[in-house]
Order: C-alpha cells, then sequence, then structure tokens
C-alpha cells in the first residue's frame, strides 16, 4: 500500500500537468458545445414556434 502512494506521489507533477490540460480542454468542449448549443437550439424554437403558431393561426379558418 505505501508503495502504491509513493509511486503516485511521484507521479504528481505529471498528474497535475495532464489534468491542467484536461481541464483546459474540458472548459474548452463545454464553452463551445454546450453554450452554442443551447444558443442556437433557444434561437431554432423560438422561430419554430413562431412558424408554428402563425401557421395554425393562418389556416384555422
Amino acid at each position: 500500500m505505501d508503495y502504491i502512494f509513493e509511486s503516485l506521489s511521484q507521479l504528481k507533477p505529471t498528474f497535475n500537468f495532464a489534468f491542467r490540460w484536461f481541464y483546459f480542454f474540458f472548459f474548452f468542449f463545454f464553452y463551445f458545445f454546450f453554450f452554442w448549443f443551447f444558443f442556437f437550439w433557444r434561437l431554432f424554437f423560438r422561430s419554430f414556434f413562431l412558424f408554428l403558431f402563425s401557421f395554425c393561426f393562418l389556416f384555422r379558418f
């Protein structure tokens, strides 16, 4: 058990470097995927429901 913790403590700078890049790419992916996906999803749904309500309003008679 002590051997595992010793080897992990020796690899700690490498882990910090890897996790730094992992968090950077995770934030990058989170910003570009979730923000733009929800932004265009809201834009699409707004225009879609506007088109749907206008369509129902025009053709209900």
